[in-house]
């Protein structure tokens, strides 16, 4: 008889809630296995939700193991999968999705990165979508660059990148970015560099040296500093990043005194290297009005 389970993705998936989704997932599920992801009561997803369940499907799909997604009864659902992109690679059943239209907190769907050229068509596709200050702008770039050339880098499978748009509480607008790939995950990479940790820490230790250290599988100065400047970037604007890798994730961008305060350990495993960061679009004009030649005087 075919193993079948049946999990339940949360009203709001984003990296927190995605923890609670992938707890779900019993251990043992072998091929010729069903794994039904039902969406029913799914109202909101976040770029890292997306991208981490289409690495999970992936990864389900390789061991033999079916994936079919159950959106009955929830049209809108159904529409923001298309929107995202989702549904290309998992589709839903028959005649589910209708897609029309695009969400405006969709900035960028579900997108491959096999190779520079395609950072690049990113990059173009996000200045011109993202109004941002000249120095916004600057960063941002050099932020997308940086973690989708890891993917490059460090993976043995190709990557991906979303990007949606949302508001904070304090109705700050903010660029939701995710990229993420199904590969062999940092702590794999620099197992060689780490052989004096313990495996069931390797994860989080490798997290921490590369986002703290610049620690990098190769020897020549100056790798490994992408990621560290990534994270101080992120921090300068006041945006968050949360950086998850086989059983480990951080999530902030706090100074290394505090970083056990952020830094999870033993989670459920999932495949290679997912980076999602949070980044302010400032609304404090003078902040850039010098760059655009704006009086900002008073009147």
């Amino acid at each position: 008889m075919t193993e079948s389970v049946r999990l339940t993705v949360p009203p709001v998936f984003t990296h927190n809630s995605f923890e609670y989704f992938l707890g779900q997932l019993p251990e043992g599920l072998s091929a010729g296995g069903c794994c039904v992801f039902d969406f029913r009561v799914v109202t909101g997803m976040t770029a890292f939700g997306v991208l981490s369940l289409l690495i999970l499907c992936e990864t389900l799909s390789s061991l033999g193991i079916k994936v079919s997604v159950d959106s009955r009864d929830n049209q809108p659902v159904k529409d923001m999968l298309a929107q995202w992109g989702f549904s290309q690679f998992f589709p839903q059943e028959e005649g589910a999705v209708s897609g029309q239209g695009h969400s405006s907190r969709i900035v960028l769907p579900i997108t491959p990165i096999q190779g520079e050229q395609d950072v690049y068509e990113v990059i173009s596709a996000l200045r011109d979508s993202i109004p941002m200050s000249p120095r916004q702008a600057t960063d941002l770039v050099v932020v997308v660059s940086e973690i989708a050339q890891n993917i490059m880098e460090h993976s043995s499978a190709k990557g991906y990148i979303a990007v949606g748009r949302h508001r904070r509480r304090a109705r700050q607008d903010m660029v939701d970015i995710c990229v993420a790939d199904g590969g062999v995950g940092m702590g794999q990479s620099l197992k060689e560099k780490l052989a004096y940790v313990d495996r069931r820490y390797l994860d989080s230790f490798a997290i921490y040296k590369a986002l703290y250290e610049g620690l990098s599988r190769h020897d020549e100065p100056g790798r490994g500093n992408g990621i560290v400047k990534t994270r101080e970037l992120v921090r300068k604007h006041g945006g968050r990043l949360s950086l998850r890798s086989g059983r480990a994730k951080i999530w902030g961008t706090v100074s290394f005194w505090q970083i056990e305060r952020v830094l999870k350990k033993q989670l459920c495993f999932l495949p290679g290297t997912q980076v999602h960061i949070e980044f302010p679009l400032s609304r404090e004009l003078p902040q850039y009005a010098e760059e655009l030649n704006l009086d900002t005087s008073p009147a």
